[in-house]
């Protein structure tokens, strides 16, 4: 249709032949063209005419000359069912497979629960919808490379309304359980106390492991962290630019393992092979001692790598210090306490050196007899401050420094900057909260800031999904009045969550004339029963 119509008046005067019960209508559309979308208990393999009969009035005050008719057949939902793009991946620790499958055409999600099946039959499986509307993930205790077959019943549901009338398989094999190799304790610093190191191996199909300890030098501690942060633990620390020419010079490796050493940053202090029970498919947790590895009385930063073979490497920072190391900005001046972690007392006439986000030196520093050192002026262009090294005769540590936070808070307004020659629009629907397969009715207005009216102006209307992709991307013209809307005809396909309407300059995407959201959710509205009896039949 290339005229606006209302969407009573369009129900009022339509018709079809064979009746069709429970019929809807939804229009939508822009300055040249109106979509209408029909929603009906319409039969399978059936023929319709359609007729919009005589009389249709549209917005502008024209009618319908004469009897429009239209047409059309069913189908029925079995000739286009597929299953496809079936597969299955293993994923995580627990090293479980997932099915992913897609069906054309999309299924409500809720029916397909109830008509999903399997063989051998699997309990308490977890369907779940994918970032697609036609795409499914199951999760479920799938044994290692079994073949399995998957089963929709008929009768499911289509979102479009049509139902399944003949049960549909599908077979796929599951792959084998990937090996699992890492550290049981979370992050990248490891502190102990009382000397004993109480980390585990957590593995799965790995029969060995190789421990590698090294002791990173004081200065090259931020460049280590940065590999850490930027998640390099598949590198090792023999990655540095020795020669300023910006590429990575290493040296071979010369251990049975073939890793690289930790030479570029630190100094190998020593290794140790270790046993690991096998159990095939079974998560195997491997308490790791390194009290043989530590030198005695030897306190400062170490790094311990865990290698085994066809699985990466794990690096973890081991804290092996008695220094207690805390820091504090105020202003543009950094405070550090330090204090020793046994007898609390200070730690005084301590080497503080603070290192930037660009491993440059900062500035040095002294703690005083109170444990406190102060450091202040530093240059912007050398980088941020990033990490203080505190450093005794027999012992040393670290803190990372986070951003300073503002002293003062900055006090921000709630609403836009005025712009004296632009545009402001409200934008506005019967109500922000929808189910899918509801139709949402926008409405909006657009005024001048002296408060006039906008007439015949030509906007570009955007709406946005929950991913922020576009939903709807058109012009739209407001009329004489600055006003303008539109019927959205919503799918049950659609994703739920928050949508976000634009209405915006053509030429301009950043200038918003008007923005507004709603919700698009899965709900049950509240109901209320009540019984009311008289004791007298007379009544």
């Amino acid at each position: 249709m290339n005229h606006p119509i209302d969407v009573t008046s369009l129900t009022a005067h339509l018709s079809f032949s064979p009746a069709v019960p429970n019929v809807s209508a939804a229009v939508r559309g822009g300055k040249y063209q109106y979509n209408v979308s029909l929603r009906g208990d319409f039969q399978h393999d059936t023929t319709y005419t359609l007729t919009l009969a005589a009389g249709l009035p549209e917005q502008s005050g024209k009618t319908l000359a004469q009897d429009f008719k239209y047409t059309f057949s069913t189908k029925t939902f079995i000739e286009g069912f597929n299953i496809y793009s079936i597969r299955t991946e293993a994923e995580g620790k627990q090293g479980s497979a997932v099915l992913r499958f897609t069906t054309n055409p999309m299924l409500e999600m809720a029916d397909l629960q109830k008509h999903l099946s399997f063989e051998p039959a699997l309990e308490n499986f977890k369907l779940e919808r994918g970032s697609y509307g036609d795409a499914f993930s199951v999760r479920a205790p799938f044994q290692p490379q079994i073949s399995y077959q998957m089963k929709i019943t008929a009768g499911v549901k289509a979102t479009n309304g049509d139902e399944l009338l003949q049960d549909r398989t599908a077979s796929f094999k599951t792959p084998a359980i990937k090996p699992w190799f890492d550290f049981d304790q979370d992050g990248k610093i490891y502190f102990p106390r009382k000397g004993d190191v109480k980390l585990n191996i957590e593995s799965r199909n790995v029969k060995d492991a190789k421990l590698v300890l090294h002791k990173l030098f004081p200065s090259n501690i931020t460049l280590a962290l940065s590999y850490l942060n930027e998640k390099r633990s598949g590198y090792s620390y023999n990655h540095y630019d020795e020669d300023g020419d910006g590429e990575s010079e290493y040296e071979a490796p010369t251990d049975s393992s073939n890793r690289w050493q930790f030479v570029g940053l630190s100094e190998k202090v020593g290794e140790k092979q270790i046993p690991i029970k096998f159990v095939k498919d079974q998560l195997i947790k491997t308490p790791l001692n390194f009290q043989e590895l530590l030198p005695k009385d030897q306190y400062g930063v170490y790094c311990v790598e865990a290698n085994t073979s066809n699985v990466n490497s794990q690096i973890k920072i081991i804290l092996n210090t008695n220094i207690g190391l805390i820091a504090h900005w105020r202003n543009d001046e950094l405070i550090l306490f330090a204090h020793d972690l046994t007898t609390l007392e200070p730690v005084s006439g301590g080497k503080v050196s603070v290192y930037s986000s660009k491993h440059q030196l900062l500035g040095t520093a002294s703690t005083n007899s109170a444990g406190v050192a102060h450091l202040e002026k530093f240059k912007e262009q050398l980088g941020k401050p990033r990490v203080a090294v505190l450093e005794t005769k027999n012992d040393y540590t670290f803190v990372e420094l986070t951003p300073r936070a503002e002293d003062s808070k900055v006090i921000e307004t709630d609403g836009p900057a005025y712009d004296k020659d632009g545009y402001d629009a409200f934008i506005y629907a019967d109500r922000n909260l929808y189910r899918p397969g509801e139709s949402v009715h926008l409405r909006w207005m657009v005024r001048k800031t002296t408060g006039d009216a906008v007439p015949d102006m030509p906007l570009k209307l955007e709406i946005l999904k929950p991913n922020e992709k576009k939903l709807i991307s058109e012009a739209t013209t407001l009329s004489k009045l600055g006003t303008g809307g539109l019927d959205i005809a919503t799918l049950k396909s659609y994703p739920t969550g928050t949508y976000r309407v634009n209405l915006i300059v053509p030429g301009e995407e950043k200038k918003f004339v008007g923005s507004y959201t709603f919700q698009l959710e899965d709900f049950v509205p509240a109901k209320i029963e009540s019984k009311v009896a008289v004791k007298e039949q007379r009544w």
